[in-house]
């Protein structure tokens, strides 16, 4: 009889088999969860950092590795945080980190598609980026905002800067529309009340004890601006006076056919009391007020060349070319005279006088004081004797050297001459001041309206007869150099809209606030 156990033993193994099988089956294995691949994620990109963007195709092959500090050379992924960011920062198209990691894992991407690979990332690892910001991160946020707000102070800086008064044009008329003669009477005219009320107005402004005090016989109310600045609305009108005078001098020279009048000489005078009043008067910290120190220096300098250009210069030139075809006569005179003289005659030389015995007996026997020296003992002693003996008398000068001809010179023309030099040396220093107190920025801060008149006009430097001087809105020109002679008219004409600009910010009324010459005063 066979035995049963193996059988047994054979079915127990069976069915524990079954049963392990059963049971693993019927318990899956466990998978991860997605927390804990978004933490694993999280801290491998902690750990990896910033992986650079591969370089594009078209760029030129590495350097050697020797050039390590070669700017076409990669920063290695052991390198620190701040230079990776550094270069991907000097990328053109300034990939954020998500798209250094999406485009590692395929072909270079160009500039143009960088933008696209960054739009079309995954939406997991946006979140898992964003959701721990790095330092980093933190800072190229504040640099971007910075970047930002300086490109809108810069913007709003650049808008401020455009923004200028635009003038009216107005339709040219031409010079030969103008009545120069009339033009010169009626700013005379009113050069004239200036200066008066603007004299009369200073001298109320000092001291009751004060030698020059002269009171107002109808004073200005307490309440009105000419009373609460006494001292500054007179020098603008006196100011004004000074640019009517110099405009009324310009058409004067238009009127006739002369470009030079005597009305200029007669300008200096009054432009120089002016000048020092503002100077005593114009404070350190004011700006504007110096502007206008500035504008006096500007009509003086123009003053002084056009003197030069246009009286001193043609007179000069003039009395020059005279004195030149007299020395070229005088020069043909001499050269024919020295053709005339013959050349066979020759000097005789001087007889020389035969030595009389003794006084070669008495030289034989003589001995020098001083062997060595070929200057006698006693020759400073002779030297003083004979200059006592000539007294006084001036050493003759020395004769002008051969073939060179002489001519006489009137004083007249060494006068002009030496008054040529000092107008154009004050012409220089008038400008050289002005420039410290006027100029283009200086008209741009605080004289904006006239700014505007000027650098926005359609006008050339030579059209000087085109704005009217009553116009407040028309096109003005830059005054240009001085050393031509002209564009004194800009300057009177740019003046003018200064002061009537800064007068209306204080009250300053112009002609319709001048005091009245009474009947019968002397003019001036």
């Amino acid at each position: 009889m066979l035995d049963p156990r193996p059988r047994i033993k054979k079915r127990f193994v069976a069915s524990l088999s079954r049963s392990f099988l059963n049971r693993t089956r019927s318990s899956p294995r466990p998978r991860p969860s997605s927390k804990i691949t978004r933490e694993r994620l999280l801290r491998s990109l902690q750990i990896i950092g910033t992986i650079p963007a591969p370089l594009p195709p078209e760029l030129p092959p590495s350097p050697p590795a020797s050039r390590s500090t070669s700017p076409a050379t990669l920063p290695s992924v052991s390198s620190s945080k701040r230079k990776l960011d550094t270069s991907g920062d000097t990328d053109s198209a300034k990939r954020p980190r998500t798209g250094k990691h999406a485009a590692a894992s395929g072909s270079a991407p160009t500039p143009s598609s960088s933008v696209t690979s960054v739009v079309s990332s995954s939406t997991s690892s946006e979140t898992a980026l964003s959701s721990v910001p790095s330092t980093n991160d933190k800072t190229k946020e504040a640099g971007k905002s910075s970047a930002v707000a300086g490109a809108s102070t810069a913007g709003d800086a650049s808008t401020r800067a455009l923004t200028v008064y635009e003038p009216v044009r107005r339709p040219r008329h031409g010079r030969d529309t103008l009545d120069f003669r009339a033009m010169h009477k009626m700013f005379y005219a009113q050069a004239r009340q200036f200066k008066y009320s603007g004299e009369a107005r200073f001298l109320s402004t000092y001291p009751q004890s004060h030698a020059y005090y002269r009171p107002l016989k109808e004073p200005p109310a307490k309440s009105t601006p000419y009373h609460t600045h006494g001292g500054l609305m007179a020098l603008l009108e006196s100011l004004e006076g000074l640019l009517c005078f110099v405009y009324a001098a310009w058409c004067q020279d238009h009127s006739y056919s002369g470009p030079f009048n005597d009305a200029w000489e007669t300008i200096p005078s009054y432009l120089h009391w002016c000048k020092q009043n503002w100077k005593g008067y114009v404070r350190e910290e004011s700006v504007r007020e110096k502007s206008f120190l500035g504008l006096i220096h500007m009509i003086a300098g123009f003053t002084h060349q056009r003197i030069v250009r246009y009286k001193l210069s043609p007179a000069l030139d003039y009395k020059s070319k005279q004195y030149l075809t007299e020395i070229e006569e005088a020069a043909k005179a001499q050269a024919a005279a020295e053709t005339a003289r013959p050349t066979n005659a020759k000097a005789t030389p001087p007889e020389k006088s035969l030595p009389s015995p003794d006084t070669d007996a008495a030289s034989a026997n003589s001995t020098p004081a001083n062997p060595g020296n070929s200057t006698p003992a006693n020759a400073s002693e002779n030297r003083n004797d004979e200059a006592k003996r000539n007294g006084n008398k001036q050493p003759p000068t020395r004769p002008p050297a051969e073939g060179d001809p002489t001519i006489s010179v009137k004083q007249s023309y060494i006068s002009s001459a030496k008054r040529l030099v000092s107008q154009q040396a004050a012409a220089s220093e008038e400008m050289r001041n002005s420039e410290k107190n006027l100029s283009l920025p200086t008209m741009r801060e605080h004289f904006p309206r006239t700014f505007g008149r000027m650098v926005c006009s359609t006008l050339s430097a030579e059209e000087e007869y085109e704005p009217d001087m009553e116009d407040a809105d028309g096109e003005l020109f830059w005054p240009s150099q001085c050393v031509t002679g002209d564009g004194i008219a800009w300057v009177c004409l740019m003046g003018r809209a200064m002061v009537r600009e800064f007068g209306r910010e204080i009250g300053y009324t112009s002609m319709d606030g001048i005091i009245a010459k009474p009947v019968g005063t002397a003019s001036g």
